[in-house]
């Protein structure tokens, strides 16, 4: 099974920004390998000194490495556990004219997670054209 650089890379920014979120430490061995070590509270959903594998043939080459694909087990378990901790959400807005000013204030207004603080990270303004076309369709009677 051949898996894309994308979608490689995009896994490995996933782990890597797991692991070192929960207070990991993770260190590239080679460009599909990567060696993690976690603090000995996440003993139970984790072991805490590992090796993730980003490809099939170097997680058969190395006996300690978990395979990271997409449905594999490691994956769902970082998935749940993250699912499960539920301390970060992610707001995208969009709208034509974003008052930027009174943003945090209306987020706040609108939108209430309890214990929570709302942090804007950065404000882009997109663009997007479109065309609109409008087709009346008439069939003739057979008669």
């Amino acid at each position: 099974m051949e898996i894309s650089d994308n979608t490689s890379n995009r896994l490995r920014d996933f782990a890597v920004t797991f692991f070192e979120s929960v207070g990991g430490v993770v260190e590239p061995l080679e460009d599909d390998l990567i060696e993690v070590l976690l603090p000995k509270e996440l003993v139970g959903q984790f072991s805490t000194d590992f090796q993730v594998a980003l490809d099939p043939e170097v997680a058969q080459e190395q006996a300690r490495a978990d395979l990271l694909i997409y449905g594999s087990p490691i994956l769902d378990n970082l998935v749940a556990f993250t699912g499960e901790q539920g301390t970060v959400a992610a707001v995208y807005l969009t709208a034509l004219n974003l008052d930027t000013s009174n943003m945090q204030q209306n987020l706040k207004r609108g939108i209430r997670f309890e214990d929570a603080n709302i942090r804007i990270n950065r404000t882009k303004v997109k663009l997007f054209k479109y065309l609109l076309f409008t087709f009346k369709v008439r069939y003739p009677p057979d008669e």
